[in-house]
């Protein structure tokens, strides 16, 4: 199960997403970004097998919070010009120099029915809950 629960916000769509480090994080963040697409509450990662996942290739940021809103603003970018829904994110690196490189993959089957136009900078802060990194990311709808 991906690690991410739907916050209430008063008009756009709010995810609070966790992971045990940054790619756990970024994974998690996307994960909750298709599921607000597809207008669910929780998203089963899953790879449909013969289907070839995307390259995302996001610019570098100052620092880790940036990294995620350019990271998943290229996600959702690639999500809507190639109308494709991504059930698993894999992170191949990150740093706020060099930015971040994953593969999405893209179940053929799905099919958005909600935009998420892109992920936000407000109150958004990466912070250290225990073991885990936490954010709240608000994406405008």
């Amino acid at each position: 199960m991906a690690n991410f629960v739907f916050v209430p916000h008063t008009a756009d769509i709010a995810i609070r997403a966790r992971g045990r480090d940054l790619p756990a994080l970024l994974r998690a963040a996307a994960l909750g970004v298709t599921a607000a697409s597809l207008g669910r509450e929780s998203l089963e990662p899953h790879r449909v097998p013969g289907i070839s996942p995307r390259r995302v290739v996001s610019e570098g940021a100052p620092d880790e919070e940036g990294l995620l809103v350019t990271f998943l603003n290229e996600l959702i970018y690639l999500a809507e010009t190639h109308a494709e829904v991504y059930t698993d994110v894999e992170i191949l690196s990150h740093s706020c120099d060099a930015g971040v490189e994953a593969l999405a993959y893209p179940d053929p089957d799905l099919s958005a029915i909600h935009s998420v136009k892109a992920a936000t900078y407000y109150d958004l802060k990466i912070e250290r809950d225990g073991e885990d990194l936490t954010a709240t990311v608000v994406f405008d709808v």
